[in-house]
């Protein structure tokens, strides 16, 4: 028996989208989408995925090692920082959807964590002008310019520490039918089979016949990463 010797295998968008149509039954195994059907089935293969962004989303489990990045925030003598794409050219011009971690490291390389507090302890704060050292923050992603704002409890007084930061950022964006997606291999049929479920009322088609194997292939693509969150419930937190 002779194996291929190769794990190079990957899908594009335009295997995704033709894959997905053919399930439905609206093309033909191996045709073409035309035009119309591409750009939709584009926009709502984004908007899936765009939501499969989020850590708690009931679908996607726990927070999703490809997506995370680390950052590192050097401080100013400033209670809140403004964290984009200039913090990271891997975060491609947008905020992170979440801060997983805070990390507190001085000159010496010694670390110490940071607490979450939520916006309304931040809001709380009697004394925005107090310098310290920082222990716990909070974090809003803004919708209108693309950026995050994260905030502390003190503005730093020693400016030669650094903030590491665990983020989870937000998945690429399909733009092009030679697009790979943004996910390990082992989700392309999660993507094709709940494409053809987003899908299916659109063409007519009822979308409970497709139901059962869009939660297998995602059950089976989480099986490989089955982190799930484990720290404690903190009221008011949003992720």
């Amino acid at each position: 028996m002779a194996t291929s010797s190769s794990t190079d295998f990957v899908v594009t968008e335009s295997n995704i989208i033709s894959d997905a149509l053919a399930k439905l039954g609206v093309i033909a195994v191996g045709a073409s989408p035309t035009a119309g059907e591409t750009t939709h089935a584009r926009r709502a293969l984004n908007m899936m995925c765009k939501q499969w962004s989020s850590p708690s989303n009931g679908l996607v489990w726990g927070f999703k090692a490809w997506q995370r990045e680390e950052l590192a925030l050097t401080l100013t003598a400033a209670i809140s920082f403004e964290i984009y794409e200039s913090a990271s050219a891997a975060l491609n011009d947008t905020a992170p959807i979440a801060i997983l971690s805070a990390m507190l490291r001085d000159t010496n390389g010694n670390e110490s964590p940071l607490s979450w507090m939520t916006i309304q302890e931040f809001q709380a704060i009697p004394n925005k002008s107090s310098t310290g050292t920082p222990q716990r923050y909070t974090y809003e992603r803004l919708v209108l310019n693309s950026k995050g704002v994260l905030y502390l409890d003190i503005i730093p007084s020693d400016t030669t520490d650094v903030l590491d930061l665990l983020v989870l950022r937000e998945i690429e964006d399909f733009d092009a039918a030679n697009n790979n997606p943004d996910f390990p291999k082992e989700w392309s049929r999660a993507l094709v089979w709940n494409l053809a479920l987003e899908l299916a009322e659109d063409y007519g088609k009822d979308p409970r016949r497709y139901e059962n194997k869009a939660r297998e292939a995602i059950n089976l693509a989480n099986s490989f990463n089955p982190q799930r969150y484990t720290g404690h419930f903190e009221p008011d937190r949003e992720l």
